[in-house]
């Protein structure tokens, strides 16, 4: 397209965003607010009303091929959350991760920054998208 125009606002900081693999839910992080909200897709640069995903904000974070979330919270680990928000669980690092997101060959690969080091987890799912 030739334009660009606002779907969501009200954020604080909004940082990281994603689709689902079926791309009808849409992602967004605001890290200074510390959540995590979803937007159902409702066509080409349309989107249905937000609602609270998690009461965690990131500075990024990245979808796996079920549709999991992992993200980047304000502490030293990725939080993984279900495509319903139930929060399944924590990868803990010794560091405060920034940013994340599937690759190699095979997309089964868990690639996160963190401070001064970037840290690569196999992982028996692949990412999305």
């Amino acid at each position: 397209g030739s334009s660009v125009r606002k779907v969501a606002s009200g954020f604080q900081r909004p940082n990281g965003i994603a689709l689902s693999p079926d791309e009808k839910t849409l992602y967004v992080a605001d890290r200074d607010a510390d959540i995590t909200v979803a937007f159902p897709v409702k066509g080409p640069g349309k989107v249905g009303p937000r609602r609270e995903f998690a009461k965690t904000g990131s500075d990024g974070f990245a979808v796996d091929e079920q549709g999991n979330l992992y993200v980047t919270p304000k502490a030293p680990a990725i939080r993984v959350f279900s495509p319903a928000g139930k929060n399944l669980g924590e990868i803990p690092l010794p560091v405060q991760p920034a940013n994340v997101t599937f690759g190699g060959p095979d997309r089964r690969t868990l690639f996160i920054t963190a401070r001064d080091r970037v840290f690569t987890l196999p992982m028996k799912v692949k990412g999305g998208q």
